[in-house]
């Protein structure tokens, strides 16, 4: 799974069911205006789950990144 995949997508997916998440918030972009409220909504309804996530598993991150930071 890519996260941050933009172009192929755009490229080759025509079929609206199989749409990533980058693409599907591309859709609230016009060519003359921006729907804002509804673009901040969906990227934070995007980038919930990876913050949850994180919160639960905070010291697996934190230890991994400190593993190889002390001489021993």
């Amino acid at each position: 799974m890519h996260w941050n995949d933009l172009l192929y997508p755009l490229l080759f997916i025509t079929d609206n069911a199989y749409k990533t998440l980058p693409l599907a918030l591309l859709e609230f972009r016009g060519q003359y205006a921006t729907n804002y409220p509804m673009l901040f909504t969906g990227v934070v309804i995007a980038s919930a789950p990876m913050v949850v996530a994180y919160v639960f598993l905070q010291r697996y991150f934190v230890a991994g990144m400190t593993a190889g930071a002390v001489k021993g």
